[in-house]
């Protein structure tokens, strides 16, 4: 999301280029289209120009002129550590803003607080979406950014064992409800009460940044890998065997039975970590996030496993695993070198930047015939786009054209690619459906998206309605073993509160 205002940016100079390229011959319509430009985003910009000075001033003030400096301050200090120590989980909260933004617990490291989950970059590490599910089990409001990946709240007992998965121990708690529902818990003890913050660690984790895997291993291709990681996540944790995901270029031979042993962690720093182990050729789990670019100086390969982290098996007891560059950054590096060279001679030899003017004016016939295309793939395009068609849907249906409505979540369903999308397009084509009195149609939709995106937002209240309907037709074996499932599934949710109370005034 960050790379857009640089692609925005290099759009609307190709295009400003393109069209002085089209009128440069007719100066006085340059000048004009020119000055009708400016002046139009002139009146575009003005109405926010007073948000942008407040934000820029409440930005540049920095963390001291804020009221929750002093608490931000004792918070940090109280979690010192370094990047080997165990991880700190802040929780979400829009209220975090009185410290500068909702995100300046991202950067406490800065502080000297130990390495906290959730970092700057966070969208770009396959990581992302596990991190995102344990935030909104702590939170009370989570933010919740992925939508291919939605997360979800759960049970404490998901929140620990998450907590556990991932090397956390620590918990910076904002909201009143969140630190009493895990201030109560006696799994946690009281590090910090700093108002409006409370820091909370586990008595006894049971993780280590370093750990034998000793369940059995499944070994899987790396196609659709984290649709697959991300389920038993939040699903199938904790995990009674674990995935591995194989790239095509990577063969897996069956390491010797786990029996346990000692690890130390010698060192660690951003880009190398090394270790000791006595239990050499038994898989090893190191909890950070996989990327190609980490290499083992001893040649042992380095294996993607569930949820996110890399997966090695040592041949010697001292490990040394570094982050090296690889050919695309040499290639990156040798570009950029030759772009400021480039940029040199311009600068210091201004003939090589100028020269005589030879472009004409684009000949008509052509440039009409472009555009007309351009007009005609753009048209089609609009007309096809998922985006327009699911909102269509939802005018259908607040028009009460139920049946077109799901006709149109139908379309927008066939038509997305992100499956947190295509999960709600099925959703409401199931709720039109009910709508509109065909039930059987509705089972079906809820029934695949329950099959499908079995870790959907849109399941609980999927399921709930499947219970319902299933009830309504007195077909009960098959709402009861729904009922189950959503029990099991999502004891905490909303959802399966209103399926108890509903089961309760059945009774």
């Amino acid at each position: 999301i960050r790379f857009f205002p640089y692609a925005q940016w290099g759009a609307a100079v190709a295009l400003a280029a393109g069209t002085g390229w089209l009128i440069h011959r007719w100066v006085p319509v340059a000048l004009l289209w020119a000055c009708s430009v400016v002046v139009a985003l002139m009146f575009w910009w003005e109405p926010d120009t007073g948000d942008i000075e407040n934000w820029s001033r409440w930005n540049l003030e920095g963390y001291e002129a804020k009221s929750a400096w002093p608490a931000y301050r004792g918070v940090a200090d109280a979690l010192a550590g370094n990047l080997m120590h165990a991880r700190v989980l802040f929780e979400h909260d829009p209220d975090n803003n009185d410290t500068g933004s909702t995100r300046t617990v991202e950067a406490m490291p800065l502080f000297g607080s130990r390495p906290v989950l959730e970092g700057l970059y966070m969208e770009s590490a396959i990581s992302s979406a596990f991190i995102y599910q344990l935030q909104a089990e702590i939170s009370m409001r989570p933010s919740s950014p992925l939508s291919r990946f939605p997360s979800s709240k759960g049970t404490i007992d998901a929140a620990i064992g998450h907590m556990n998965e991932l090397y956390t121990d620590t918990l910076v708690l904002r909201s009143k409800q969140m630190q009493q529902r895990f201030g109560d818990d006696e799994r946690f003890e009281v590090l910090l009460r700093e108002d409006p913050f409370l820091v909370l660690r586990l008595k006894n984790p049971e993780s280590q940044l370093v750990d034998i895997v000793d369940s059995p291993v499944v070994i899987k291709s790396r196609e659709r890998w984290m649709n697959s990681a991300f389920r038993r996540f939040r699903l199938s944790h904790p995990y009674a065997t674990r995935e591995i995901y194989l790239s095509p270029d990577q063969e897996w031979q069956a390491p010797a039975p786990a029996t346990g042993g000692d690890i130390r962690v010698l060192s660690m720093d951003r880009e190398r970590l090394v270790f000791e182990t006595s239990a050499v050729g038994q898989p090893h789990i190191i909890r950070m996030t996989y990327h190609p670019k980490w290499e083992s100086v001893t040649g042992e390969r380095i294996f993607l496993a569930e949820p996110a982290f890399m997966l090695i098996v040592p041949r010697q007891s001292r490990v040394d695993l570094r982050y090296e560059a690889v050919a695309a950054d040499r290639i990156g590096v040798g570009f950029t070198l030759i772009g400021i060279a480039g940029l040199v001679l311009l600068v210091f030899v201004p003939r090589l930047a100028t020269g005589p003017v030879t472009a004409r004016g684009p000949a008509l016939k052509p440039v009409i015939t472009v555009l007309v295309l351009a007009l005609g793939v753009s048209g089609w395009s609009w007309w096809n786009n998922p985006e327009r068609v699911y909102k269509r849907g939802h005018e259908l249906r607040s028009d009460q054209q139920y049946l077109s409505a799901s006709r149109a979540f139908d379309r927008a369903y066939s038509a997305r690619q992100v499956p947190g999308h295509k999960a709600e397009a099925l959703f409401w084509a199931g709720r039109s459906l009910e709508f509109a009195d065909d039930h059987a149609g509705a089972l079906d939709r809820y029934r695949e998206l329950a099959s499908l995106y079995p870790d959907s937002y849109w399941v609980p209240e999927s399921l709930y309605r499947i219970v319902l309907l299933e009830r309504q037709v007195q077909n009960q074996r098959a709402a009861e073993d729904v009922y189950k499932r959503l029990l099991q599934d999502f004891p905490e949710n909303n959802w399966t509160r209103k399926a108890i109370e509903a089961s309760g005034a059945k009774q």
